[in-house]
């Protein structure tokens, strides 16, 4: 398998021997696991935490997984991209009990084997994904989407309560997501966009070891980006993901989709998880919020000095007044 990681530097890159050892576990495990699959309706759904970068997917997702009674993709699971049910199962086996997450992760990676997981091998595998770009709008015509489906629906058969994933790369397949024979939800969650962005800059320095190196997901404006500062490409690459998620929530169902903020989110979880629940109860689902959470310290990247913020500011600034511009172009 590719990977579709950037060259990080030594602290965050994969063990080479522990990959390939996954990868033909993987290999051995998928024909084992395509055998057990049957022709299922959808019994529970599938929720979806996407988001720009560095906005708080994580933290949302450890939220929901700690007090919401949820499946959810865990470290252990992941490691069985290829056969999932499989690492549902042992899951179920091996970690009987809620979920008990510590609320921290170092840029999105969570330690320990019941801590949530991206689950990107699974994501690049039936989304055909190569790289980390917005893929064209023809790209969803190589998605076996019958399929797609047909694995969603055996995972959650398998669980037996809907899904939780964090999948950011799945917030460029909205729409198709919402006509798949599977009933899907995406909670989207935004951040102060200066915020957002510095901890961006910082991710590249800490991972890549410069703030000139790109990290994480292309917008299709990408190639354009990144002939500019690094501050313009930060709030581009922000504003932008942005963009393409609201057009297709616009596009979608209202009752399929959720606008949260990262800023709500700290300041009182508990509110922000009871419109998930209720957002999910209004489709038959039967979720509560299982205890009380206690409000939570927004992160504030300390990375930079004034004059970094002082030149974000100055890009939102200028990428606002373009997008103003652009909306009175297309009005006249």
């Amino acid at each position: 398998m590719k990977r579709i990681d950037p060259e990080l530097s030594p602290a965050y890159r994969k063990d080479e021997l522990e990959e390939n050892f996954l990868a033909n576990l993987n290999e051995h495990l998928f024909p084992f696991e395509m055998e057990q699959y049957e022709d299922l309706e959808c019994l529970y759904p599938s929720i979806h935490v996407i988001g720009a970068p560095r906005s708080g997917t994580t933290l949302l997702t450890q939220l929901i997984a700690t007090h919401i009674n949820v499946s959810y993709i865990n470290n252990l699971i992941a490691a069985f991209w290829q056969a999932p049910v499989c690492g549902i199962r042992l899951s179920k086996k091996l970690l009987p009990g809620r979920c008990s997450s510590s609320l921290t992760s170092d840029f999105g990676r969570t330690k320990g084997i019941s801590e949530p997981h991206e689950f990107g091998y699974f994501w690049a595998r039936h989304l055909q994904m190569r790289d980390l770009c917005e893929p064209s709008p023809d790209h969803q015509l190589k998605i076996d989407w019958q399929q797609f489906s047909k694995v969603l629906n055996n995972m959650t058969a398998a669980a037996q309560k809907p899904i939780l994933f964090k999948s950011l790369i799945l917030g460029w397949f909205i729409e198709p997501m919402l006509r798949l024979d599977h009933q899907a939800f995406f909670l989207r969650i935004r951040r102060n966009p200066i915020d957002n962005a510095e901890s961006i800059l910082k991710a590249r320095k800490k991972m890549l070891g410069s703030t000139e190196q790109w990290i994480s997901l292309k917008p299709k404006q990408y190639e354009t980006l990144k002939q500019k500062s690094i501050y313009d490409q930060v709030i581009g690459q922000v504003l932008e993901l942005e963009r393409a998620h609201t057009q297709a929530m616009r596009n979608s169902p209202p009752e399929r989709c959720l606008d949260l903020s990262y800023e709500e989110l700290c300041n009182d979880p508990t509110q922000v998880l009871e419109r998930v629940c209720q957002l999910l109860n209004r489709q038959g689902q039967n979720l509560k919020i299982l205890d009380k959470i206690d409000p939570l310290t927004p992160s504030r990247s300390r990375y930079f000095d004034q004059q970094t913020r002082e030149q974000l500011e100055d890009s939102l600034s200028r990428y606002r007044s373009a997008e103003e511009q652009e909306k009175s172009l297309i009005h006249q």
